[in-house]
């Protein structure tokens, strides 16, 4: 087979971009090799990419070390891929070999440093990236500063990662930042300030996308656990409708604590007077495991709560509902 031309060298490129299997990629490699291209830093980083993305990461290392010019991207490819392939202490290594070598990190190298870190749970770790991001003058970035909130709340420092957070600019501040923070208190079973934050970000109607981070397991424990001694199951076919489609989870008992109009019971319950009665509004029909759950919750703490849904309002008491279950 004759050796491509360099107008079908960027074809090649190309492809490894997509590439998936190891085949694929070593069979364009051994193309670029015909072509004597691979010298080149950019193809050299394409194909670098490519072997981190099949898990390859001892190839890509043989690749790295065989290159003769290695910028930022090179080092921070390989970084992402030992990340990636569960090797976080490899990674850092290679932040320490990039300092040494006289090359600046950036800010994408900076965040998956510090995600290494947070695998490693390591706070120590994971202050020193974050000393290193100050000095370059991204600590503030969206990426970098969100990737430091979850690493310290994964390494149990949960002031830090709210000092990290405050410290963010108001534009900067994202959904994954605000999750970041949440996670970063449910993870350490700090369940009121987690639904303060949450309630705080004014973002109770995407609930179904915080629902992962455990904030209504964390809030509703001991709910749940009365309502599994008093008979609850929940009908899983209508209550996980709104988290599977958002996470695609399977089912499970769990998933019923995270829809809205739970969480903003729980809120409630957290901080309205004792007997005062409990108001929710909701822009939905009500599904059916919440309404259960409504029924149930009611009767366990003896209040009377109150819930307008797309259709009626429902009056929740001693265990029943205004409706008798027909809505």
């Amino acid at each position: 087979m004759a050796a491509p031309s360099a107008t079908l060298t960027p074809v090649l490129i190309h492809l490894l971009r997509g590439a998936s299997d190891l085949a694929s990629v070593a069979a364009t490699h051994a193309k670029l090799l015909k072509a004597g291209v691979v010298s080149t830093a950019s193809s050299s980083n394409h194909l670098l990419a490519a072997y981190c993305r099949c898990g390859a990461t001892g190839v890509a290392r043989y690749l790295f070390d065989g290159m003769r010019v290695r910028d930022v991207v090179s080092w921070t490819t390989l970084m992402s891929g030992y990340a990636a392939a569960g090797r976080p202490r490899d990674a850092l290594a290679l932040l320490r070999g990039m300092a040494s070598s006289g090359v600046l990190p950036n800010a994408v190298t900076l965040s998956t440093a510090t995600s290494a870190c947070a695998r490693l749970a390591d706070a120590a770790l994971g202050g020193q990236v974050h000393a290193r991001a100050e000095v370059a003058g991204c600590a503030r970035d969206a990426v970098v500063a969100t990737a430091h909130v979850d690493m310290y709340g994964k390494a149990g420092s949960v002031e830090d990662a709210r000092t990290v957070f405050d410290g963010m600019p108001a534009p900067a501040r994202n959904a994954v930042s605000w999750g970041a923070m949440l996670s970063a208190y449910a993870q350490n079973a700090l369940g009121n300030e987690a639904i303060h934050l949450f309630m705080l970000s004014s973002v109770l109607s995407a609930c179904a996308g915080v629902a992962r981070l455990g904030i209504g397991k964390c809030i509703h424990d001991e709910l749940e656990v009365k309502m599994r001694q008093k008979g609850y199951r929940g009908r899983l076919g209508s209550a996980r409708v709104s988290v599977v489609e958002e996470d695609g989870a399977e089912g499970n008992g769990m998933m019923v604590g995270v829809h809205s109009e739970i969480l903003a019971l729980g809120f409630g319950l957290l901080v309205a007077p004792k007997g005062m009665t409990i108001r929710v509004m909701k822009n939905l029909r009500m599904c059916c495991d919440c309404h259960e759950a409504f029924k149930l919750i009611s009767g366990i703490v003896e209040r009377e709560f109150v819930v307008r849904d797309l259709n009626r309002f429902h009056h929740f008491k001693t265990g029943s509902c205004s409706c008798n279950d027909y809505w």
